[in-house]
């Protein structure tokens, strides 16, 4: 019995929900790898587990590598995301200073989970995802 409390709680890990890995890549809409977004952050908010005012919100985020590809981590490197649906948003990479670095290469609407457009769901098992971003315009 002990026992498999012990490992209902390794499951769930320290924040108290359970999480999947998830691992993906970030492309353009002609399924080209975004390799140019090294480092941009991708993070997902858990629709299903918002915050309130007595309980932080489940998120989850990760760092586009050179190949387009990340995974993301909510509790600890690299475990995933909660199941469920999640809003996306894909920026650059910020500083201490709350200053993004680089160029911004994408649209801005991926800055935010409110304008983004993008949405996955995880589920049970290893999640595989793809995100498809569109490049900034230039004027």
């Amino acid at each position: 019995m002990v026992l498999s409390g012990l490992l209902v709680s390794a499951i769930v890990g320290c924040g108290g929900h359970e999480v999947y890995p998830v691992q993906g890549m970030v492309v353009y809409a002609d399924g080209s790898p975004a390799t140019d977004l090294e480092n941009y952050v991708v993070t997902f908010e858990s629709v299903d587990r918002q915050a309130t005012s007595d309980q932080p919100g489940v998120s989850a985020s990760g760092t586009v590598k050179a190949d387009g590809t990340f995974t993301v981590s909510t509790y600890e490197a690299n475990d995933g995301a909660v199941p469920g649906k999640h809003r996306v948003a894909l920026s650059p990479e910020v500083q201490a200073s709350d200053e993004a670095v680089g160029e911004e290469i994408i649209d801005p609407k991926f800055y935010t989970f409110e304008t983004s457009g993008l949405e996955v769901t995880i589920t049970p098992g290893t999640n595989e995802v793809t995100l498809t971003v569109k490049r900034r315009k230039r004027q």
